[in-house]
This record gives structure tokens, C-alpha cells and sequence, in this order.
């Protein structure tokens, strides 16, 4: 009888080791999931600061054509009115080339247009690798979503425990194990 008690107290106090070595070993395992939430907001919060220079490069660039526009508007009305005279004037069959005057404020426009081509051009490669970094980051933004998503359903899936513990009644000390299976 004496054994039997110390064989049940054993028991028990066994019981309640092995409920608190997986107490404790859940306590302090890591948690995958609060690393794959905290993976996902740092490269989100990447992703917005690069949408944000990239903003900031697109509000650079609309002030750049606006003054582009305002020069091509200068030079446009010059031009027509140029080339509208030059087609109306009569041109002689011996060959004759009209020059104009002043040939030097003529180089002088198309070396400005020459210019804000130039201009034109850089902003449209400008606007072209802003749009390259913006579908990059678009692809990574959908690369968090389905790590999140692939997270999500891992959750989802069936999770399988062990329970322990002890009890003391009138009659004793008893230990109870047990299996649990979450759906």
C-alpha cells in the first residue's frame, strides 16, 4: 500500500514535469508567424518609401515638362510663322534659296528646340525607369501578399497538441495525459 502511494505520487509529480516541459517548450518556441507579420510590414513599409521617392521624382518631372512647355511655346509661334512665309513666298526656278536675314536668330531657335528635344527625351527615360521601379515594387507588394496568404493557410491547417496534468482527490494522487487535435 505504502509503495503503491509513492508510486502515484511519483506519478504525478512525473505528470506535472512533463505538462510543464511542454508549457514551458511553447512558451519559449519561436512563433513563425509574428516574424512572417513583421517580415511583411518592413518590406511594405520599403515598398512605400520607394512609391513615395517615386512620387517625389514624378512631381520633379511634371515641373520639368511644365517649364519645357512653356519654352516650346515661345519658339513654336516664331517657327509657323516662319515656315507659313517661306511656303507662300515664291521660290525662283534658277535655284534661288530663300535665306532669311537673320540666319543667326534661326540657329539660334533650332539649337533651343534642339534643346528641349533633349529635354523631352530625358524626362520620357526618366518617366520609363520610374515606371521599371514601380513594377518592380508592384511585384514584391504581390510577393508579401502570397507569403501572407501561404500564412494565412497555414493556420488553417489541422494542429496537434499534448495535454497533461495531475489531481489530487480523496482517495489519491492522479495523472492524466492526453492528445489534442484541432481541426
Amino acid at each position: 500500500m505504502f509503495l503503491r502511494k509513492v508510486k502515484d505520487f511519483f506519478l504525478t509529480i512525473g505528470g506535472y514535469l512533463l505538462a510543464a516541459v511542454f508549457a514551458l517548450l511553447w512558451a519559449f518556441s519561436k512563433h513563425s508567424g509574428s516574424n512572417v507579420c513583421d517580415d511583411a510590414r518592413e518590406r511594405a513599409e520599403d515598398e512605400r518609401e520607394i512609391a513615395e521617392k517615386e512620387q517625389d521624382a514624378s512631381v520633379s518631372r511634371q515641373n520639368r515638362a511644365g517649364q519645357a512647355e512653356k519654352k516650346r511655346n515661345r519658339f513654336i509661334l516664331p517657327i509657323l510663322l516662319f515656315v507659313l512665309l517661306w511656303s507662300v513666298l515664291p521660290v525662283g526656278a534658277a535655284g534661288e534659296l530663300f535665306v532669311p536675314d537673320n540666319y543667326a536668330e534661326l540657329r539660334e531657335y533650332y539649337i533651343e528646340l534642339w534643346d528641349l528635344s533633349e529635354e523631352y527625351r530625358a524626362l520620357y527615360m526618366e518617366a520609363e525607369a520610374s515606371v521599371k521601379t514601380l513594377q518592380e515594387s508592384n511585384e514584391r507588394l504581390q510577393q508579401i501578399i502570397q507569403e501572407q496568404q501561404a500564412y494565412i493557410e497555414s493556420l488553417k491547417r489541422p494542429k496537434i497538441g499534448v495535454m497533461g496534468g495531475g489531481q489530487w482527490t480523496p482517495q489519491g494522487w492522479g495523472a492524466g495525459a492526453g492528445l489534442i487535435i484541432l481541426f
